[in-house]
């Protein structure tokens, strides 16, 4: 969304100048109106922006603490980002290069257009080579693990122990041990961990001792919650 217009709309709606500014922020005002209804009902991200105009960086304070608002930023240490309520998204620039910004956003729009068959694609790629995973494809996987289908793609091709343990760390597989909310994505995790390696004989010493860390009791306890949920 450009708010102060763009070269490919009428010059009429551009916002250029000191009056123009003033106009949209101050006397007619919709540029105000407009955000104030923005950051109450949607999350926000600033892109390219400094966040220097002295109307925009009161506007800001005056925003209740329940806005969403984020900035990618190649400098996510200023404290302004903090003083004006809004969570910094780094990404490294070197010598005024930002073109670390526009390879984010690339991904970004790809990742965000990527079908059913793409994302079985990537976790298969993914999990056939295994842990540990570089910083994106761990991103990655762990926002498929919150939804049902990544859960899906992701139990179809994890079968070792490797992959076991790294998901103790995932959020969707712990709620199992924890007593978090059921969700559907924890419900296809647990049938992954029962049928994969509780009822494996093989590998079911190693079920029983992710059963140990995440619920934090002695092996001989924990036997028949790990025999429980193979049915």
């Amino acid at each position: 969304m450009h708010l102060h217009g763009s070269v490919l709309r009428p010059p009429a709606q551009l916002v250029l100048t000191d009056r123009d500014f003033g106009r949209a922020y101050l006397t007619d005002a919709w540029a105000t109106r407009f955000l104030q209804k923005m950051f109450d009902e949607f999350t926000v991200l600033f892109v390219g922006y400094s966040h220097d105009d002295p109307i925009m960086r009161y506007l800001a304070l005056g925003l209740p603490s329940k806005t969403r608002r984020y900035v990618l930023t190649h400098l996510p240490d200023d404290d302004k980002w903090n003083h004006l309520g809004i969570v910094p998204v780094p990404y490294p620039a070197v010598e005024h290069d930002h073109s670390a910004l526009l390879a984010a956003l690339e991904e970004w729009d790809r990742r965000a257009r990527m079908g059913r068959l793409d994302h079985q694609t990537s976790m298969s790629e993914i999990v056939n080579a295994g842990p540990p995973l570089n910083p994106v494809d761990e991103d990655y996987v762990r926002q498929r693990l919150e939804r049902a289908d990544g859960a899906l793609e992701f139990a179809q091709f994890a079968r070792s122990v490797d992959w076991l343990r790294w998901a103790e760390s995932v959020e969707s597989f712990q709620r199992l041990f924890t007593g978090g909310a059921d969700t559907e994505a924890s419900s296809v995790l647990g049938n992954w961990f029962g049928q994969v390696y509780v009822a494996d004989p093989a590998l079911h010493g190693a079920a029983l001792q992710t059963v140990q860390r995440l619920v934090g009791r002695p092996l001989h306890s924990v036997r028949s919650l790990c025999e429980s949920s193979v049915s």
